[in-house]
């Protein structure tokens, strides 16, 4: 089987050489230039004719870049893939070693400066026959023999070892699994990551349904296979690299079945870049390789648009993107009712889209500030108090179809929803919880779940406190006051009514409901991969809960419902659209939306309560504030406050910086350099929005 990946690189194509194997093959890639092979590839071989066409290579300046074991460990067969660098670096091997004499050559070849780069191994699981490449370099590589697959805290398995390497800052370099068909154990070596590849090793023992279900997630996430190994009970590990090196294909199949696709992938100037092997005996051989043209990742590359650039400020936001592992982000700022900057950024590989000033990015919790001024136009117009109860507006029903099994939720009032002391389950409208409901009370739902779902789940759950008592950031909260806004502007959805009333009168164009399914993403909207700087939610793929099918996929790409999320949690905005917003409130004047007193309650309320809109908010006095609100989803991260008559929002997707939100250091160099720039002339007409008087 084979599946090719995405990317663009391009090098030039040359000869294969294929090495005899067992089964006899041999056979030469040709092309209509003769020229000097670019690759080695060796099937089958024993140790004595292993050993002796390595040496030749190396004399002729060849490195191993991969290596495999299979057959008995009493009559080991070698799979043997060797490349032609331009700068190679220095190797030793030692192809046949137990355990003990690894550990003792080990020790031997660092005095020489030469530690493990590769690891192979055949055999029992507690006396496996291995073999090591060994390479001229700085540090010492962790080496593991005798992993088993198992729970993440125990020290023993390859799961707890994937674990801490994402702690320290490592990556897997060589991995080979061994064993029997009831015991399989793994080999590994672990390396510093000094070029911060974004990497994933969750495909540990997947039958192959669910590798090649997790093959399909992680590339269309743009992900590349790095590595695909096939373990003696069958069951399959790959390694996931996020980075690019242009088209990749992966072949599975026996010796004849590789040659024949050496051959064919060589007409598009694909190589092996890794190739492993499984199989007890000489006769039943399996290889997996994965060809593409080039192993080298093209780097990242910088790009900064939109008007006006200010270099302070682009350092700042090139400096959290780079450190963070942030491929796109979005900034825009506002001093007092002006748009004075907007900009896209993006550090990604070259086949990744350039963010724009206007590219639209998941806001995340920055969603319930837009909620709230919603909120506020409703009480603004008569149609709404604030100590309404929330209850005499949705009337929620519980699963069964009765009044709420909790009483005390008919007490919730408008205003405790939006200073988040409403007593609410937060995590209610969640969409696995709401099926677990549905299914406790003997009704099975189908996913997608739906809004009346929801709230049939949000009626029946108890309170964790009584409404007014305690504060506990809420998102039930923000999805109810959507709910509330969706049905006071007799509309299906919050955004339908929140672009009809508050966006349109404002000229914003560019903020909508985010969307889940990655084959429902707008051609301007943001790319999301979760990578985290210093964690260890690197690049998952989970299953999908739009539909019952429950396909894996990436991330961020339907492991919840966003659209059920608009009040709380699922919008998207480009900057300018969002920065407009930001200017009605640092302005706090009449606007073709909301009254300036309206916006003056609604920021004195955030000053005196919690919420409203905001997670801290100050009066400094003189109608002059400082406001701030943070959101994170599992694929964005975002950032809005108000300074006096100043105004920034930043949000960001691909990544998290080591210290986010506020104590962000970009955020305080970004607000101080926009106090010590002479703004000209107001961009929102450049975004086709008028000025604000």
């Amino acid at each position: 089987m084979r599946r090719q990946g995405q990317g663009a690189a391009v090098i030039s194509r040359r000869d294969l050489l294929v090495g005899a194997g067992a089964t006899g093959l041999i056979g030469t890639a040709r092309q209509a230039r003769a020229e000097a092979p670019r690759q080695h590839v060796w099937l089958g071989k024993s140790q004595a004719e292993i050993m002796r066409l390595v040496d030749e290579a190396w004399r002729d300046g060849w490195q191993i870049i991969d290596l495999s074991l299979h057959g008995a460990r009493s009559a080991p067969l070698y799979a043997v893939l060797m490349a032609k660098p331009d700068q190679p670096v220095a190797q030793r091997w030692s192809a046949v070693l137990s355990e003990a004499e690894m550990t003792q050559e080990i020790e031997r070849q660092a005095g020489d400066r030469f530690a493990p780069a590769l690891i192979a191994a055949v055999g029992p699981p507690d006396n496996p026959l291995l073999a090591v490449v060994f390479e001229a370099q700085a540090g010492a590589p962790l080496v593991r023999v005798g992993l088993k697959s198992g729970a993440e805290k125990d020290p023993k398995t390859i799961q707890h070892m994937v674990h801490q390497a994402k702690l320290k800052g490592q990556i897997p370099r060589s991995i080979a699994p061994y064993g029997t068909a009831v015991q399989v154990r793994f080999a590994t070596v672990w390396a510093a990551n000094h070029d911060k590849v974004e990497w994933q090793l969750d495909g540990i023992g997947d039958l192959a349904p669910v590798f090649r279900a997790r093959l399909k997630a992680q590339t269309e996430g743009w992900c590349r296979l790095k590595l695909a190994a096939v373990a003696p009970d069958g069951r399959y590990l790959s390694l996931y690299h996020h980075d690019s090196v242009g088209p990749w294909i992966l072949s599975e199949g026996d010796a004849r079945g590789l040659a024949r696709d050496i051959d064919a992938h060589a007409a598009r100037g694909l190589v092996p870049i890794s190739l492993q092997a499984a199989g007890a005996t000489a006769g039943t051989p399996r290889f997996t390789a994965v060809f593409a043209k080039t192993d080298v990742p093209a780097p990242r590359q910088w790009t900064a648009r939109g008007p006006l650039p200010h270099a302070a400020i682009d350092d700042a936001m090139k400096a959290m993107m780079t450190g963070g592992l942030i491929r796109q982000a979005g900034l825009a700022i506002v001093h007092g009712t002006r748009l004075v900057f907007a900009r896209g950024y993006t550090f990604a590989q070259p086949d990744w889209p350039t963010c724009e000033a206007t590219t639209t990015l998941r806001l995340a919790s920055l969603s319930k500030t837009i909620t709230a001024l919603g909120i506020y136009q409703h009480i603004e117009a008569g149609r709404l108090r604030l100590d309404d109860r929330m209850q005499d507006i949705l009337h929620l029903r519980t699963v069964e179809g009765g009044p709420p099994r909790d009483p005390r939720l008919n007490a919730v009032t408008i205003d405790q929803l939006l200073a988040h002391n409403s007593g609410l389950n937060t995590h209610v409208q969640r969409s696995e919880h709401v099926r677990a409901a549905f299914a406790a009370a003997h009704r099975p739902i189908h996913f997608p779940i739906t809004a009346d779902m929801v709230n049939a789940v949000v009626a029946s759950t108890k309170l964790v406190s009584d409404p007014g008592k305690r504060y506990e950031y809420n998102n039930c909260a923000y999805y109810l006051l959507g709910q509330v806004l969706a049905r006071l502007g007799g509309t299906r959805t919050a955004t339908t009514a929140q672009q009809k009333n508050l966006f349109a009168p404002l000229g914003i164009t560019r903020i909508r409901q985010a969307r889940s399914r990655l084959a429902d993403q707008p051609p301007d909207e943001a790319r999301y991969r979760t990578c985290m700087a210093g964690h260890t939610r690197i690049l998952p793929v989970v299953p999908s809960v739009m539909s019952d099918a429950r396909p894996l996929v990436p991330l961020g790409y339907g492991h919840e419902e966003i659209e059920l999320h608009e009040g709380d949690g699922g919008m998207s905005a480009a900057m300018p659209d969002l920065a407009r917003l930001i200017a009605i409130m640092i302005g706090r004047r009449d606007n073709p939306a909301l009254r300036g007193d309206t916006i003056r309650q609604m920021m004195a309320n955030a000053a005196t309560r919690h919420g409203h809109g905001f997670d801290v908010a100050q009066d400094r006095g003189g109608a002059s504030y400082l406001a701030f609100k943070g959101g994170a989803l599992a694929s964005s991260w975002s950032l809005l406050t108000l300074d006096g008559d100043f105004g920034v929002c930043v949000v960001w997707s691909g990544g998290v910086p080591p210290d986010r939100f506020r104590w962000s250091p970009m955020l305080p160099t970004v607000m101080r350099e926009a106090r010590r720039a002479r703004w000209g002339e107001d961009l929102f007409p450049q975004f086709g929005m008028p000025p604000l008087a």
